[in-house]
């Protein structure tokens, strides 16, 4: 056999080596396709990338966003809980005013008895009136004593101040002795009658320019009765045109009178204060019972309570707001007008004031 000559040693080498750029041609195509692909699957992912960035942007964003709204809304509530605060402090301190001025009414009321039983003879039935002027000057002690205790808005001064006023007053029992009585009466009169009193008492006043009451928000200073301070002087009654009385007025009745004007005064200045239409509608209730038992069930001024009673139960709450209220305290004072006019005829003696 012969051995191949170069020329097809040379053939297979070639055929070998195009075998081989074949199979490497092949090879890097197959590479190039994983590529291509690796390529598409970068690509795809820079996308979701991109996506995630902006993603995250706009959820930076929102919670920045979030935390201005956060922010505004506590300090929006850091000045509600301090109105509200001052709010509660206004009605905590004019509660306790409107107690102290009670009491100091039947400390009054005591004195003046206690003055007349030292002028005449006292009888049982003088003896049972004391002890009963006494027994209710204990009651609004108690009722003071106990919004001073659980007030929560006093200064130190305030509540140190009052707590010593309920103390001494509560110390006011009957002994027996009127003149003995009498000479303790006057000294806590004298001692709760001067400067430091009324400036203590003054110091509850104090208050915001407005204030929010159930549904109803309210400014003071918007009718002229917000500034007054001191009770204006009484009006010397007309000469002329006195209302007729009638005939079934029963004047001796003085229980009854006493607690009309009372309970008149008492109405005006709780509308004036916010109160709900329950409470002023148990004002005008009361009124209206001591007119009617003055023998007045017919007079002008009893029928304009019956109105503006009706007038007032009709009305839903929120209609209550301040130009109502000082409406209806200007129709009270009429009320009170048109009755001290009838009242003239009874003392035409009568002095509005002191002689100067």
């Amino acid at each position: 056999m012969r051995n191949p000559g170069p020329e097809w040693i040379a053939a297979i080498a070639l055929s070998i080596q195009a075998l081989i750029f074949l199979l490497q041609a092949a090879f890097l195509g197959w590479q190039a396709r994983i590529l291509g692909r690796h390529a598409a699957t970068l690509e795809t992912n820079t996308e979701i990338v991109g996506a995630q960035a902006e993603t995250l942007k706009l959820i930076g964003q929102a919670l920045d966003q979030q935390g201005k709204i956060l922010a505004e809304q506590t300090k929006i509530m850091d000045e509600q809980v301090k109105f509200q605060r001052s709010v509660d402090a206004r009605v905590e301190k004019g509660n306790l005013l409107n107690l102290v001025v009670e009491v100091q009414s039947k400390l009054e009321w005591l004195a003046s008895t206690l003055s007349a039983l030292q002028q005449s003879a006292s009888s049982q039935e003088d003896q049972r009136n004391l002890s009963n002027r006494f027994d209710r000057l204990a009651v609004a002690v108690t009722e003071c004593q106990k919004a001073v205790l659980m007030a929560i808005h006093l200064s130190d001064s305030q509540r140190k101040y009052f707590v010593a006023y309920c103390a001494d007053l509560a110390t006011l029992n009957p002994t027996g002795n009127v003149a003995e009585d009498s000479k303790h009466v006057g000294a806590l009169r004298a001692q709760y009658g001067g400067p430091t009193f009324f400036i203590q008492l003054g110091s509850l006043t104090k208050s915001p320019e407005e204030a929010k009451f159930s549904d109803n928000f309210f400014k003071w200073g918007q009718v002229p009765s917000d500034f007054k301070s001191e009770p204006a002087e009484t009006p010397a009654r007309p000469a002329s045109k006195q209302p007729s009385v009638p005939s079934g007025a029963k004047w001796e009745n003085v229980a009854n009178l006493f607690w009309l004007g009372s309970d008149l005064d008492w109405t005006a200045q709780t509308a004036l204060r916010g109160a709900p239409k329950e409470r002023i509608l148990h004002g005008l209730t009361q009124c209206y019972h001591h007119i009617s038992d003055l023998g007045l069930a017919e007079s002008a001024p009893a029928n304009r309570l019956s109105l503006l009673k009706s007038e007032t139960a009709s009305l839903p709450e929120t209609t209550l707001d301040r130009e109502w209220r000082s409406t209806f305290s200007e129709n009270i004072y009429a009320v009170i007008r048109t009755i001290d006019a009838l009242l003239g005829g009874q003392q035409p003696w009568f002095r509005p004031g002191p002689q100067r």
